[in-house]
C-alpha cells in the first residue's frame, strides 16, 4: 500500500531507496561547495550555475557543514536561492542559519523578535553574517 502516492513499498524504501540516497549524500558531503560561492548569488547567478555545472535552480535538500559535521539541514523548492538567502539576507527569518549561529554565540534565551530588537544580539547577528561569508 502506498503512502501519499509514493511508488515504493516500505521494504523498497528501507532497503534500497533510502540507503541509496544516503550514499549519494555522503558522496556529495565529501566534496562540499564553499559557502562563499553563494554570497552575492543574485548578482552573479550565471557564474554560480557555471561553477556548479547546473542549468538552473532545483528542488531538494541542503546541508551546511562545519568541517565534516552537519550543522544545519534544510529543504527547499529552490535550493540555490534558499542557500543564498541564508548567507545574504539581513532578516533573521530568511537567514535562519545565521540567526542560530548568533543565538549560540550570544547564549541568552530570547524570542526571535526580542533578540533582533536587542542591540547586542543584533550586533552578534551581523558579525555572524559577515563571518559566514568567509566560510569554506
Amino acid at each position: 500500500m502506498s503512502i501519499d502516492g509514493c511508488p515504493h513499498s516500505y521494504y523498497e524504501l528501507a532497503r534500497v531507496v533510502l540507503p541509496g540516497l544516503f550514499d549519494k549524500l555522503k558522496s556529495k558531503a565529501a566534496t562540499p561547495h564553499p559557502a562563499r560561492l553563494f554570497v552575492d548569488f543574485r548578482r552573479d547567478r550565471a557564474g554560480l550555475l557555471r561553477e556548479l555545472q547546473l542549468t538552473g535552480d532545483f528542488r531538494g535538500n541542503y546541508v551546511f557543514l562545519d568541517g565534516t559535521k552537519p550543522v544545519y539541514v534544510g529543504m527547499s523548492s529552490k535550493v540555490l536561492s534558499r542557500v543564498s538567502q541564508h548567507l545574504n539576507s539581513e532578516s533573521h527569518y530568511s537567514a535562519s542559519l545565521v540567526y542560530l549561529m548568533a543565538k549560540r554565540v550570544d547564549g541568552r534565551k530570547m524570542k526571535r523578535d526580542e533578540a533582533m530588537d536587542d542591540p547586542k544580539f543584533a550586533k552578534t547577528f551581523l558579525k555572524e553574517m559577515r563571518d559566514s561569508h568567509l566560510l569554506g
